[in-house]
């Protein structure tokens, strides 16, 4: 009974972190939109385009440093602030 005891408070301390999560990156204010890769795009081509670095697209669509977009291939970009 002690181990179930136990066991009940850390329940709700995850689910307060995980509820907490959501309105934190709501508060950031950024919207984020799909950008489908046509022939042609580039990772570099794209960063000038939407005025990002290689870094935060890479970081944001967890593509390797070794790695290229290619046509097709659906990619987050965060949509400019009003």
């Amino acid at each position: 009974a002690a181990a179930e005891t136990a066991d009940k408070p850390e329940l709700p301390a995850v689910d307060a972190e995980v509820k907490d999560a959501a309105p934190a990156a709501a508060a950031t204010g950024v919207k984020y939109t799909n950008y489908t890769v046509v022939d042609g795009d580039d990772l570099i081509g794209i960063s000038i385009r939407e005025n990002l670095s290689v870094a935060e697209i890479r970081e944001l669509n967890n593509i390797p440093q070794d790695e290229d977009v290619k046509p097709g291939m659906v990619i987050k970009l965060p949509v400019p602030a009003l």
